[in-house]
């Protein structure tokens, strides 16, 4: 465990983003000279104060996860999940026949998402209005 005070000194000092990063731990031998194994993960935004922590996720990959609270230095609290949550996703809705030919009904794709809390909460931030919930980069069926 390191925090960052430890390195956040001098030129090569860091600091994490709460708009998202990257974290990596390369070997080295005794000389400083790397020796070729790495292992580091990206993570996405988040709130100030967060922590995130490893997450091992199905088929053994991993994945650093917004924890349900801060744990230095004892285990992670576990993955934060909620108060939305994704519970279906239709990405391919059988083909319309239009004649003889098969087309990609775009139309009835969906993702449905289910408040899992007896609040209402608003997809967006209620001190930042314009920044409501979307969809980036989704895949195009018809770019095949």
């Amino acid at each position: 465990m390191f925090t960052e005070s430890q390195y956040n000194v001098g030129p090569n000092g860091f600091a994490l983003s709460s708009k998202g990063d990257e974290v990596y731990l390369f070997s080295g031998d005794a000389g400083g000279n790397l020796t070729g194994y790495y292992h580091g993960f990206g993570f996405g935004a988040s709130t100030n104060g967060v922590s995130f922590g490893r997450v091992v996720v199905l088929l053994g990959g991993e994945d650093f996860a917004a924890q349900q609270s801060n744990t230095l230095g004892a285990a992670n609290s576990g993955p934060r999940v909620g108060p939305v949550v994704i519970t279906e996703v239709l990405y391919e809705p059988v083909p319309i026949m239009e004649g003889t030919n098969a087309v990609d009904d775009t139309l009835n794709e969906f993702i449905e998402l289910e408040n899992i809390t007896s609040e209402a909460v608003p997809l967006f931030d209620p001190a930042r209005p314009h920044n409501t919930w979307r969809l980036r980069a989704a895949w195009n069926s018809s770019s095949r």
